[in-house]
């Protein structure tokens, strides 16, 4: 880990050490790396490109915490999965608050740490995200969306599918 990126975690946590408890604070202080590691490594489906902590577009781990959210293999497999998503609540808040002087937005067609929204943009297939609005993520179903399909049913991603 970078002086940088240590300095920049060492901050979130001096941050969160203001909104909750210490007991909180060492649970999710013990929880960070081990998930940090597997989102690297795309152990929950979704795989960041750099280290969560480098992370300061706070729309991007909105994303990433209802990706989870709504993963089943997470909720399922996941150790303390409530715990994990609750580092990512506080961390987008971290980020929000805390917004790094120099720290650029990424265009929205960067990885979004949406593994799905990420792979329909890759693969040039169209859809509509109104996840952020409590609604549905639509695709329009083809013979190219087929295997991506699988692949996240593979991973418990549920589809719904309707006739329009």
């Amino acid at each position: 880990m970078g002086a940088t990126q240590r300095d920049r975690q060492s901050q979130f946590f001096e941050w969160l050490a203001k909104s909750v408890s210490s007991a909180q604070l060492s649970e999710l202080y013990n929880a960070f790396t081990d998930f940090e590691d597997a989102l690297l490594s795309g152990r929950y489906l979704c795989k960041l490109s750099q280290p969560l902590i480098q992370v300061t577009d706070a729309s991007a781990v909105d994303e990433l915490y209802n990706t989870l959210r709504m993963s089943k293999h997470f909720m399922t497999y996941s150790h303390k999965a409530g715990l994990k998503l609750s580092l990512l609540r506080h961390y987008a808040r971290y980020c929000r608050e805390c917004r790094p002087a120099n720290a650029v937005l990424q265009p929205k067609e960067a990885a979004s740490g949406d593994v799905l929204v990420d792979c329909l943009r890759k693969e040039g297939i169209p859809f509509t995200d109104n996840r952020s609005k409590k609604g549905a993520l639509w695709v329009s179903k083809s013979d190219k969306t087929d295997a991506l399909i699988r692949k996240f049913e593979d991973h418990g991603v549920r589809f719904v599918f309707s006739e329009s």
